[in-house]
């Protein structure tokens, strides 16, 4: 089996030591960690790059996060730089308001700024912990994930608290339906889920 899991700390009070105690934690698991995924600050991105060096780890910043109401050109330019300080893969947050209001006009043309810059290494994060998210418009959100150019789907930022595991798998199910091509990913305790439902079907 491939590395699968990207370790993850967007914590905005972590420190640079933090981060240095991050990478150190996730060589110890290459069989597992595909990659590190921190905050978009080039003193972290290049900490992060240094300790990282030699090993088959990279580094992944988010874009936009956790809030995705940044716009169009906003979302480009920090793509841009986090580039330019030599991220490998980006995690964007979908534009929720627009696709709330059914503008899907705007959440795609958005997607594409960012993946014109990462192209096929592009992970979209939908925040399906809101209560106003339906099965159809977490299908949908996915559809246009999928035709933006990213190659992940992810369920949340982790700053909605208390999503039940149960509903987390099921917005996951819904999204494999929509698109069976993406890769999906979920945010924690997905492991507890099915040590203690192992016959839980997708």
């Amino acid at each position: 089996m491939k590395p699968y899991i990207d370790y993850t700390l967007l914590k905005p009070e972590s420190t640079i030591q933090d981060f240095i105690n991050l990478c150190k934690e996730a060589k110890k698991y290459t069989e597992v960690i595909r990659g590190v995924c921190v905050l978009p600050d080039q003193n972290i991105i290049k900490i992060c790059l240094q300790e990282l060096d030699g090993s088959s780890i990279f580094v992944c910043a988010v874009n936009n996060f956790p809030l995705g109401r940044g716009g169009e050109r906003i979302k480009y330019e920090e793509a841009i730089l986090a580039k330019e300080y030599g991220v490998k893969e980006i995690d964007t947050v979908i534009n929720t308001g627009a696709l709330r209001e059914g503008n899907f006009n705007l959440v795609l043309k958005e997607l594409k700024a960012v993946t014109s810059v990462f192209h096929g290494t592009t992970k979209v994060i939908l925040e399906t912990g809101h209560k106003w998210y339906t099965e159809d418009l977490i299908k949908k959100a996915t559809e246009l994930v999928a035709k933006s150019g990213a190659f992940c789907v992810k369920t949340s930022t982790g700053f909605i608290e208390n999503i039940p595991v149960e509903n987390k798998v099921e917005h996951v199910k819904w999204m494999h339906e929509a698109v069976s091509e993406l890769v999906k990913s979920v945010l924690n305790k997905i492991r507890t889920f099915f040590c203690e439902n192992p016959d839980a079907d997708f």
